[in-house]
């Protein structure tokens, strides 16, 4: 009995290490992901696609979930991520020397800003390493890692958050 107490104290309160790895290919118009816990066991992985207005998560090669596209007024809210520690985010954009190239670029770099500045005022020990390069290949390729650390406790208060609406009472829809 006072064993399996200990267990459920230490899943509730120990760090649990969650590394990501995604790579986008504009040519494929595909984001293939990947998520590990503590970096050695694959949780799961797949591609994400836009098919017909939805947004496709392939997590296995004959099965999908598919979710509606937002309808526009589309935010940012990045307040769920003061319950985790981020440790490492690395980005690395590999773009051709074309207009739209450059446009894209553009609008990378107000978004990264904007992101990598509010993970840093959180999580001042971040490591954070960010690369554009340019060349004289025609792909348009992001790779992103992001490392997190976090306990249940972190997931149980985002889940409240979420489903109970950010005051703790329940959303209208």
């Amino acid at each position: 009995m006072i064993i399996a107490l200990v267990v459920i104290v230490a899943l509730i309160f120990v760090p649990v290490f969650l590394s990501g790895y995604g790579y986008f290919d504009y040519s494929q118009k595909k984001l293939f992901f990947c998520l590990k816990l503590f970096t050695l066991f694959q949780l799961f992985g797949g591609y994400i696609e836009i098919f017909k207005g939805l947004i496709v998560i392939h997590y296995k090669k004959d099965k999908a979930i598919a979710f509606g596209v937002f309808d526009g007024g589309m935010s940012l809210d990045l307040s769920f991520l003061k319950d985790f520690s981020i440790l490492e985010l690395k980005a690395h954009l590999s773009l051709s020397a074309t207009e739209n190239s450059i446009r894209f670029a553009v609008v990378e770099n107000v978004i990264a800003n904007n992101v990598l500045s509010y993970i840093k005022s959180n999580n001042a020990d971040a490591k954070i390493v960010r690369n554009v390069e340019i060349g004289k290949d025609e792909k348009v390729r992001f790779y992103l890692k992001l490392s997190i650390l976090f306990n249940i406790i972190s997931i149980i208060k985002l889940l409240i958050k979420t489903l109970g609406g950010k005051n703790g009472k329940k959303r209208k829809n």
